[in-house]
This record gives structure tokens, sequence and C-alpha cells, in this order.
């Protein structure tokens, strides 16, 4: 298909090291009982996983010159959707069993 397997490996790896602190951000929020700090650390980690994978892309776009990978740029883009909308809905379901969420 014509997709950079390195791109979408070294995509995957920050991904998954972003996700990894995140997920630990969501988590030290839900024992929290102040909704406002709640609130602040799951928009925080969200927007600092989101600023991060922006920057690595626009990294990625600016060396690569006219070589960019289109798959894997979007590839990338499909795997941050993917590992977000899995850590929400975890997020949800362990939000739902806490008594202080």
């Amino acid at each position: 298909m014509g997709v950079d397997t390195d791109v979408l490996i070294i995509g995957n790896l920050l991904l998954i090291l972003l996700t990894a602190f995140s997920f630990y951000q969501h988590v030290r929020a839900l024992r929290n009982k102040n909704i406002h700090a709640f609130l602040r650390m799951i928009k925080g980690s969200m927007l600092i996983k989101m600023a991060i994978c922006g920057v690595a892309a626009f990294i990625y776009i600016i060396t690569a010159g006219k070589g960019v990978n289109a798959g894997g740029v979007l590839g990338f883009m499909f795997l941050y959707f993917v590992y977000t909308l899995t850590e929400a809905a975890i997020v949800m379901k362990l939000s739902k069993q806490n008594k202080n969420a």
C-alpha cells in the first residue's frame, strides 16, 4: 500500500509512551475529590498528548521534505484516534467504579 512501516513503528512507540503518561494522569485525576482538578488533569493530559503528536508529525513532514509518506502520516493519525478512544473508554469505565468521580 506504500505505507512506510518505519514511520508507523516510530509513531506507535511514541503513542504508547504518551498514552501511558496520559493514562497515569487520568488515574491520578480519578483519585482527586476536587472536580476542577479532575477536569484540569484530564484536559491537560489530552492536550499534551495532542500537541506532542502534532509536533512529531510536523517535524517528520519538515525533515522528510518531498519524500513525505502520506500513508504513514495518516496511519499515525488513525493510531492516535484509536489509542485516544480506547483510553477514554477505559477511563470512563474506571470512573463509574470510582466513588470520587
